[in-house]
């Protein structure tokens, strides 16, 4: 399957991720089922960060410029994963983009959450497996973001809501930014 990811990403503009959506959409399965390839398919992606790719410190590129270059940062698999679930009917209050600390080094990160029947569940480029947040005591969650209100949430170490911070999001530069140039922002 990676040679074939491969191939897509030599060809150019939005044919790949019409292409990927249909290999996508063709697999009957499970929404979790769901959740879990679209996760290992958009981690076949290099990891390469904003300075890079973009040349700049924070870059939130859309899924198009993301699959056309083949390489992007954390909020970048995080953005195609949003993207690509929605596409597929996953409802958009199911998921949040979640700001994140790595245990190791305390370096800043992006996840995905994705929440079924109560559980939460983490997307994440570093890792292919998809694990519930209980199972990730390598992240320390710092707040979440819902794309369709703006607004953030402020976690625990558990992951629980402390705070709500509405609109939120619209302080964040590089969101903006998406926002105005993202054809699917």
């Amino acid at each position: 399957m990676r040679w074939l990811f491969k191939l897509l990403l030599s060809l150019q503009g939005s044919f790949v991720l019409l292409f990927c959506q249909a290999l996508w959409a063709a697999q009957p399965v499970g929404q979790l089922s769901l959740v879990e390839s679209v996760n290992r398919q958009v981690n076949q992606l290099a990891y390469a960060s904003d300075q890079q790719v973009w040349g700049q410190r924070d870059y939130w590129a859309s899924p198009q410029e993301f699959y056309q270059r083949g390489e992007g940062d954390c909020e970048d698999f995080v953005l195609a994963k949003y993207h690509q679930l929605t596409r597929q009917g996953i409802a958009p209050q199911q998921l949040s983009l979640v700001y994140v600390k790595r245990t190791e080094d305390y370096a800043a990160h992006m996840v995905l959450l994705y929440e079924e029947q109560e559980r939460y569940w983490v997307l994440d480029n570093f890792d292919q497996t998809l694990k519930p947040v209980e199972a990730r005591s390598d992240l320390l969650p710092v707040y979440r973001f819902n794309l369709e209100s703006g607004d953030a949430e402020f976690l625990t170490s558990t992951w629980q809501v402390y705070r709500h911070s509405p609109a939120a999001m619209q302080r964040v530069q590089a969101w903006r930014r998406y926002q105005r140039t993202s054809p699917t922002g």
